[in-house]
């Protein structure tokens, strides 16, 4: 898909202005022999909400109504520029089991979803993740 600039410019803008410092990382291997990559993460700038069911929308399609869209209270939404975790050293798009930190406040999400097409015009990406025990 094809990149408005227009579109770009204006959410990454919204990002800077209404979002923390983030780092992503992808774990791989098994323990003892767990790599990161890349090897300090990609310290970028997303947006991160505390996620809240609507519960008078209707469920999305493809998930049952008592899933609200398979999210529950507690997760978070992130929206973050891909050109921002490819600037960064990224490999590729985030994919569910990948890592972020977040500083304020200090806690690690494990992505649990990713919705590369709801922003892929803008040059974002929707993740939803939830926080480590």
């Amino acid at each position: 898909m094809r990149i408005d600039r227009a579109a770009a410019a204006a959410t990454a803008a919204a990002i800077r202005l209404r979002g923390q410092p983030v780092t992503f990382a992808r774990l791989s291997g098994t323990p003892p022999n767990v790599v990161q990559t890349p090897l300090n993460g990609a310290a970028v700038t997303a947006f991160v909400e505390d996620y809240q069911a609507d519960t008078t929308a209707t469920a999305a399609t493809g998930w049952s109504a008592s899933q609200i869209g398979s999210m529950e209270l507690g997760d978070r939404h992130l929206i973050v520029m891909l050109s921002d975790l490819a600037a960064a050293g990224f490999p590729g798009l985030p994919q569910k089991g990948d890592q972020v930190t977040l500083t304020l406040p200090a806690e690690t999400l494990t992505i649990t979803k990713v919705d590369p097409a709801r922003r892929a015009l803008a040059g974002a990406i929707d993740l939803y993740g939830v926080g480590l025990a």
